[in-house]
């Protein structure tokens, strides 16, 4: 993609788009009614190439996972998106976590907890 410019880009980018929501895999599952919101292919163009410096291989997991949340946060802000419901800050976690002191080998039934998300929020207490 990254040898395409301009209108060029801009196509191939959406016919992309359309051949992944077609998948039927977890792909297609994820790129189901995708959308180009990115009007400017210039722009599309300058995060395409920031996405390609990136050495995601590389990358730990809890960096891959606060960028993920960070995006969600993000999402979750846009009262249009809906997403607000799915995103819990991540300090308010935390302070779930203190007030709950989860134990090893101990089982709570809150139905607060039943996300990962909480646990992982405090590895050292496990």
């Amino acid at each position: 993609m990254r040898a395409k410019r301009g209108a060029q880009l801009e196509s191939h980018y959406i016919a992309l788009l359309r051949t992944l929501g077609a998948r039927k895999d977890v792909l297609g599952q994820i790129f189901t009614k995708s959308q180009n919101k990115i009007q400017d292919p210039a722009k599309l163009y300058r995060l395409i190439d920031m996405i390609d410096e990136v050495q995601w291989v590389v990358m730990g997991a809890d960096v891959k996972g606060d960028i993920y949340e960070g995006l969600l946060e993000k999402n979750a802000e846009d009262a249009k998106s809906g997403a607000g419901q799915y995103f819990t800050p991540r300090s308010l976690i935390r302070a779930m976590v203190e007030c709950v002191r989860p134990e090893p080998g101990k089982t709570d039934c809150r139905s607060g907890l039943r996300y990962g998300r909480f646990f992982s929020s405090r590895p050292t207490t496990f």
